[in-house]
């Protein structure tokens, strides 16, 4: 009896301490929380997920479909005379994934096969639309590593979710990003921007949004043939080299647009012949729902560490002005001073890391974007601004806690 009751009060010792270790953490339905510096005191959480939040996401891919994609599975970007990218394609295939959409998935992979180019053959092409000479064709036949990487992580979510039939086109893109789109620089792998980053005048040349950890551990654990773990390590030193580093002016304070690296020494430096690529802009505003992501999904620390130390710039602007520049110097000298809520996709998930009363406050401004057209489906702001849309959707998504990984 007294073995039992000694048994008894180890137990509830070890739970309370789980508890207190949870509760310190912040875990539970969509909630992210780390003891790291803090810009307030608010609890760093996600909000529990609420109806009828998830119900605007719903009605918001219910209106993207309608405008956006084509019966036969084409996104059209009509603010760009109309083109398809494989960017537009990749979004749209991940967001029908998490909102169990197959026969979006398959609409939309299926369009991308036929006419950016099938990965089991040949590389995906970047860039669709009219040509000069008045035909519908591909325009641009290099590729976006960003679009690639996330296509293959919806075909993986899809095997997982649907069919393994998906499978074999994900690992096929997979093999085509090391052969193709990883450059070693001073005897590691990074991720460049595309086909043509490896051997780019310069250096390679990188997009820091396009890094994508949290994607790799995925691969890694369904592609054993490359070394995805050295790719997690070089996209977090790249990040912090392209943020620190002056770049174009000053002391770097926010993750740039674009930049290169030393092939010999791995040092960032401008990337030639991008114009403000130093800027952080509408690329780059990206940046902070993938490292998020990582965070949330792996608790990784240097994913919260970035957050808490580049977010600053940020959440300055939003405390003193209520409301972000469209895009800002690398230095965090303000470029653009319209706002523009396609940015706060990505700055909301920073902020529920580091001051959870400026991301509820942005997620009211998002949500007040919303405009219900009836049977055709909810849009956010501009009804034909494409991005906007999907930057938007997956800012709310993250703050809402409705982007699980499906490969678990």
């Amino acid at each position: 009896m007294r073995l039992r009751l000694i048994y008894l009060a180890v137990g509830i010792v070890i739970a309370l301490a789980a508890s207190a270790l949870v509760y310190q953490l912040g875990f539970g339905p969509g909630r992210l929380h780390a003891t790291l510096p803090q810009a307030s005191t608010a609890p760093m959480a996600v909000p529990p997920v609420e109806s009828p939040r998830p119900a605007l996401l719903t009605a918001a891919w219910s209106g993207y479909k309608h405008r956006f994609i084509q019966p036969d599975g084409r996104v059209i970007d009509f603010q760009r005379d109309q083109v398809t990218s494989s960017e537009g394609q990749s979004y749209a295939m991940l967001r029908a994934v998490w909102m169990d959409d197959r026969p979006t998935l398959d609409l939309t992979w299926r369009w991308t096969q036929d006419n950016l180019g099938d990965p089991t053959h040949s590389r995906i092409g970047w860039l669709w639309g009219k040509a000069p000479d008045g035909s519908w064709r591909l325009l641009d036949a290099n590729s976006a590593s960003d679009a690639d990487e996330d296509i293959a992580l919806a075909l993986l979510f899809a095997a997982h979710r649907w069919s393994s039939t998906y499978r074999p086109a994900a690992i096929a893109l997979l093999d085509r990003i090391w052969s193709e789109e990883v450059a070693t620089v001073a005897g590691d792998p990074y991720l460049t921007a595309g086909n043509w980053g490896p051997g780019a005048a310069g250096g390679p040349v990188l997009n820091p949004s396009y890094f994508a950890p949290y994607e790799y551990r995925i691969f890694a654990q369904e592609d054993r043939a490359h070394p995805w773990g050295e790719l997690i390590d070089t996209s977090y030193s790249a990040l912090q080299a392209c943020t620190e580093a002056p770049l174009d002016r000053g002391a770097g304070r926010l993750p740039p647009n674009w930049c290169a690296l030393d092939v010999a020494s791995g040092g960032a430096h401008p990337a030639p012949g991008m114009s403000q690529g130093g800027d952080y802009g509408y690329d780059a505003f990206r940046v902070m729902w993938r490292v998020a992501l990582d965070a949330r999904w792996n608790l990784e620390p240097r994913a919260l560490r970035y957050l808490s130390a580049h977010s600053m710039v940020l959440l300055d602007s939003w405390h003193q002005q209520r409301k972000l520049a469209s895009e800002y110097k690398h230095d965090g000298v303000i470029r653009n001073p319209n706002e523009d809520p396609t940015v706060y996709g990505g700055a909301i998930a920073s902020f529920l890391v580091v001051d959870r009363n400026a991301a509820d406050q942005m997620m009211s401004r998002m949500e007040a974007t919303a405009k219900s057209s009836g049977q055709n489906g909810t849009y956010f702001g501009t009804s034909t601004n494409y991005y906007e849309q999907n930057w938007i959707w997956f800012g709310l998504a993250f703050a809402y806690g409705t982007l699980p990984n499906l490969d678990r």
